[in-house]
């Protein structure tokens, strides 16, 4: 596993936003496309934001807590048709156990949680590409700073991903 850091958080028109994670002293970067409602979430946990109820990462590390488990890590392991796939891992009465996750999801825990957060290493060089070919020069290339994430950006970004969606949407 490569230890990735989340360089930025790109929340784009209609409900599509991207994470942008770069492996932790390298210029490898991977880019994972999650929704919008995902991207709040992310940011969030960056923010170290409290809701007024558990959000579906502080539920599963609570729920990790009360069973006497500890949350180790979590790593976007695979890609299939398109699709990245991750693991959170956690030792729970002295075994490890690998649960699969949604990776916006473990994203967000890891974050929560403050463990390390990884793509598997044959996984960032297949799909990963190089830091200078991710970002402009005149974008800031610096990590997300807790205090630049614009909230109101994020929640208007949820909204409009709320008005448009459709049940049928969901559907396979």
């Amino acid at each position: 596993m490569i230890q990735v850091l989340v360089r930025a958080l790109r929340v784009g028109g209609g409900s599509s936003a991207s994470l942008v994670l770069q492996e932790a002293g390298g210029s490898r970067v991977l880019q994972v496309h999650i929704g919008a409602p995902e991207a709040a979430l992310i940011g969030y946990a960056i923010q170290e934001l409290r809701t007024p109820r558990p959000m579906t990462h502080d539920v599963i590390i609570s729920l990790a807590q009360l069973q006497g488990g500890e949350i180790l890590e979590v790593e976007i392991t695979e890609l299939l048709e398109n699709t990245f796939i991750a693991e959170l891992r956690l030792k729970l009465n002295d075994q490890i156990h690998a649960i699969s996750i949604r990776p916006s999801d473990g994203i967000a825990v890891a974050i929560r949680a403050k463990v390390p957060l990884g793509v598997a290493e044959d996984l960032l060089d297949f799909a990963g590409t190089r830091l200078e070919d991710e970002f402009d020069e005149e974008e800031e290339m610096s990590l997300i700073d807790a205090e630049e994430i614009d909230e109101g950006a994020l929640i208007s970004e949820l909204r409009v991903f709320l008005d448009s969606v459709n049940p049928e949407d969901f559907k396979s």
